[in-house]
């Protein structure tokens, strides 16, 4: 949980196309809690690009005000430590 919160609040967010709403299979949460915080659930959103990047979303919202509906967000690449952990077998 800390490195999720590290890496969002220090790192800066990159330029990504946004892509469709619907169908969109390369858009996961990742839900995290913790023994020293009881009851907090915390549910950042992955996205999951071509390049093999892994990016945290801050501020996601789908627009529905285009056609086809896309998913917008200021995305920030993952650490190299929370990568390594979320492709572990």
């Amino acid at each position: 949980m800390a490195e999720v919160v590290r890496v969002l609040r220090d790192s800066t967010p990159v330029e990504l196309n946004p892509f469709p709403f619907s169908g969109a299979t390369n858009l996961t949460t990742l839900n995290l809690t913790s023994d020293q915080l009881p009851g907090l659930l915390f549910c950042p959103a992955l996205g999951y690009y071509g390049n093999g990047n892994i990016y945290l979303a801050e501020s996601l919202m789908p627009d529905f005000t285009v056609t086809p509906p896309q998913v917008n967000a200021r995305w920030i690449l993952a650490g190299p430590l929370l990568t390594q952990w979320l492709k572990k077998p």
